[in-house]
């Protein structure tokens, strides 16, 4: 088998190198550590494959009770191409496609792998009827496999049974349809959005979910808005006894059960809306204001347009008062492609740890 070493490089960092020169070192593998207590210069490890590598060496750390740096990467989970792009992007012609994402989050943490929404899966990638005839003529999906969390997540070394954890903005199939792909996951969502696709109260809500997303019986972790206060939010900490500060926040209005997903990084809280808004306009403090096309979207989605403005009221002023600030909050939304980008292109953050 490869021989390797974890080598002190500077006072929090270390890097994992081979002796091996045959060995091929995942470089999910040149990790960052911080702060290793008990832990010698120089410790020897042996690894068994370049896959494992990285599963095994966060348990040889984690049992020396140390405090693995665990990174958040941006992934589109699928690129949407709806036709009109002048007036749902701002941007081109009307007879151009539009280019949103389907952004979703990878979290890796001491929980094991998160993921926040799915985008599309596999089987969407080969059934249009799977996601739904409707959605995908007006959504205009690329059906490129090569975009979905699972295949991008095994581009980066791990395997689909990582994924412990998945955290549901929505039930809607661009942020659930990936669901499948990971059946051992336990999939995190607010009670009230499980109840609106499985015990439909509307016509909206019978033709609006995909039932064929769950056919596989998940492992529902279902949860009421009921928990701490988080920035004048309710908020729900979906992982017991968890070393990360990752909470569901209500924001209801786009469908019965809507929520956002807070989480604490490095360099202040990522706060991932979903489809609380469509366009990063409506974030405007100066003068806010979507294209016709995200406002023509979301009344068509809607379940509580009330709710929905109310909720975008409440971001603007969450992000007057704490998005400009040091270690504030980052808000962005599921398919503004250009929020995706700027989140993808930055230094990658890396989520926050407690201690035990």
């Amino acid at each position: 088998m490869p021989h390797a070493n974890i080598e002190k490089e500077t006072s929090t960092y270390f890097r994992l190198t081979a002796h091996d020169s045959q060995a091929a070192i995942h470089p999910s593998c040149l990790t960052v550590v911080d702060q290793i207590p008990q832990m010698h210069r120089k410790i020897d490890v042996t690894i068994n494959l370049p896959d494992d590598l990285c599963t095994n060496y966060f348990h040889d750390i984690s049992s020396r009770d140390a405090t693995v740096s665990y990174k958040i990467h941006h992934l589109n989970c699928a690129t949407l191409c709806p036709q009109g792009s002048k007036i749902i992007t701002g941007k081109g012609t009307l007879f151009e496609n539009a280019l949103l994402s389907c952004h979703c989050l990878l979290i890796e943490s001491s929980d094991g792998l998160i993921l926040v929404d799915t985008g599309f899966g596999i089987q969407d990638m080969h059934s249009i009827e799977r996601m739904g005839v409707g959605a995908a003529r007006a959504l205009n999906p690329k059906q490129l496999p090569q975009e979905t969390a699972v295949r991008q997540l095994e581009s980066r070394g791990f395997k689909r049974e990582d994924v412990r954890h998945i955290i549901l903005t929505h039930l809607d199939v661009d942020h659930a349809g990936g669901i499948a792909d990971f059946p051992n996951a336990q999939v995190h969502l607010l009670e009230a959005e499980h109840s609106a696709a499985t015990k439909p109260q509307s016509l909206q809500e019978k033709f609006r979910y995909q039932r064929a997303m769950w056919s596989h019986n998940p492992l529902w972790q279902l949860h009421k808005p009921e928990g701490e206060t988080w920035f004048g939010f309710d908020s729900v900490r979906m992982l017991d006894n968890s070393l990360h500060d990752i909470l569901l926040i209500p924001l209801l209005g786009h469908s019965r059960g809507h929520c956002g997903v807070a989480v604490a990084s490095d360099d202040g809280w990522l706060l991932h809306c979903g489809d609380a808004y469509f366009h990063k306009g409506e974030m405007n403090l100066a003068k806010p204001k979507g294209t016709l096309g995200s406002s023509l979207i979301q009344a068509m989605d809607d379940t509580n347009r009330k709710q929905r403005i109310s909720n975008q009221r409440r971001l603007r002023e969450l992000k007057r008062s704490q998005g400009n600030a040091t270690g504030g909050i980052t808000l962005f939304c599921s398919h503004d492609h250009d929020e995706f980008d700027e989140c993808a292109s930055c230094k990658p953050r890396r989520l926050t740890t407690h201690t035990q």
